[in-house]
This record gives structure tokens, sequence and C-alpha cells, in this order.
């Protein structure tokens, strides 16, 4: 017998890698030939919960990432303010390999002039 806590939700981040990319997302369309898409199992997200990472992101950025919403983080300067805050929580939680991965997603953002999408 399977329980429903055997299954898993995903949580998606997706980078276009250009205009054309961002186009493609917002018709539905994933490609990874275009797009850096991570998924991450849920269970392993929570450990950016459990720093209030998440929290802090919403109060200072407007975002409503626990609401079961998708976030969208584009613009140079407003994906810097995220890298900026993801730096900081680096310094005070150098153990989270989760925001890691999130600051290289926000770096490849603003060197490729997209955004950050994130699906819960």
């Amino acid at each position: 017998m399977l329980y429903q806590d055997e299954y898993s939700h995903m949580i998606c981040f997706i980078v276009p890698h250009n205009q054309d990319a961002i186009e493609k997302h917002n018709h539905g369309i994933e490609d990874t030939n275009i797009m850096t898409i991570v998924p991450i199992e849920e269970k392993y997200i929570n450990t950016l919960w459990e720093i209030k990472f998440f929290d802090e992101l919403n109060q200072k950025f407007g975002l409503m990432i626990s609401t079961g919403e998708d976030e969208n983080i584009s613009g140079q300067e407003f994906l810097k303010k995220v890298l900026v805050l993801t730096k900081k929580y680096i310094n005070r939680y150098p153990e989270n390999h989760y925001l890691y991965m999130i600051k290289a997603l926000l770096e490849e953002a603003i060197e490729k002039k997209t955004e950050l999408n994130i699906y819960l």
C-alpha cells in the first residue's frame, strides 16, 4: 500500500536563456535547449522555509511564494536585489546548498537579461 507522503511535490525553477525563450515559456512551452529548468523535491526546498529565506523574499519584495502562486523575478535591478539577499543568507547558512543553486540561477538570469520563474 502506498501512502500520500511517499509522493513528493516538485518545485521548479526556470531561467529562460533569451527573449524568445521567455515568450515560449509564457505560452507554456518548456524547452531545456533554451531554458535552464531545475526541478527540486518540495521536501528539500523546505530547508529554505526553515531558515525563513522565502519569508524574507515575500516580505521585502512583495512576493507570494508561500501561497502556491507562481512567481516571476525579472528586471535587472530586482534580480540584483534578490541576489544580494541570497548572498546574505549564504553567509548565514553556508551549509544550505539550495541557496547556492538559487544564487547561480539569479546570476544566470542577470547575465542573460531574462528572469527567474518559481513554480510551486
